[in-house]
């Protein structure tokens, strides 16, 4: 397993000790992988003489801020997939920063969440949450997410939770998003984000106006197409520039 790993890490990690812990919890079989990185450190020592210094290269120190690690359990593994967590603090800790080499190459592995499904399931619930609540600041926050969501998470490792840190949304909207879910558990599922399924999902953002103006864009280009400007007492105006395409009346 090892030479697996040495064979497949990516060149900025450097040199690692890899560390193997196998055995029994419960009923199942439990794995655990963790790799720490070669550092540098000073060695002092005392003596009688004063204190001695030395420079190490190439020690292993135990950081909660520098490795990579994975739990694997199954009741039967030679009769079943593997199932279980990844973490990777070397990279930031963050799903979308875990290194490819540490889940797909070494360990020949995928999230348990489709693109498709996780994704869907967002776009699901920020589009239920932005027609269920009627606060204007609620369906901004959610709204802008959206127009961004695409350029900004496209194919990156993501979970509804850290959807939902990224873009700073106030509690209230956080929980009107939560509220959509089929359980709590599901806000922190990681899967890789589908900027296509996103765009099929929620394909157009459309912001109407106390005036009766219906204003209407692909979500990802919103801000592109619309110029937003600022008025005195909360008012706002939108400027835009084009060539009349198409033309439509349709029932409210």
């Amino acid at each position: 397993m090892a030479e697996r790993l040495r064979s497949v890490t990516d060149k900025r990690s450097g040199i690692g000790l890899m560390f193997l812990i196998s055995g029994q919890h419960g009923p199942l079989q439990r794995l655990v992988i963790s790799r720490f990185p070669a550092n540098q450190a000073i060695l002092a020592e005392v003596s009688e003489k004063g204190l001695g210094v030395e420079f190490l290269e190439q020690v292993f120190i135990r950081r909660m801020t520098a490795y990579k690690a994975l739990m694997l359990d199954h009741q039967n593994p030679s009769a079943g997939f593997w199932s279980g967590m990844a973490t990777d603090r070397q990279a930031g800790g963050e799903a979308e920063n875990i290194s490819n080499y540490w889940i797909t190459d070494f360990l020949s592995a995928d999230f348990s969440e489709t693109p498709a499904a996780g994704t869907r399931r967002l776009a699901d619930a920020l589009k239920s949450a932005i027609k269920k609540n009627p606060n204007v600041q609620v369906k901004s926050e959610i709204a802008a997410a959206v127009s961004l969501a695409g350029s900004v998470f496209s194919d990156k490792v993501t979970s509804i939770d850290e959807f939902c840190d990224h873009f700073g949304f106030s509690q209230t909207t956080r929980q009107t998003i939560m509220n959509e879910l089929s359980k709590p558990s599901l806000s922190s599922k990681k899967f890789v984000f589908s900027a296509q399924e996103f765009k099929t999902k929620l394909p157009y953002r459309t912001v109407e106006l106390e005036n009766g103006a219906i204003l209407t864009a692909p979500s990802g280009k919103f801000e592109q197409v619309f110029e937003v400007r600022q008025k005195d007492g909360g008012k706002v105006e939108y400027a835009t520039e084009g060539k009349v395409a198409d033309q439509r009346m349709e029932k409210r």
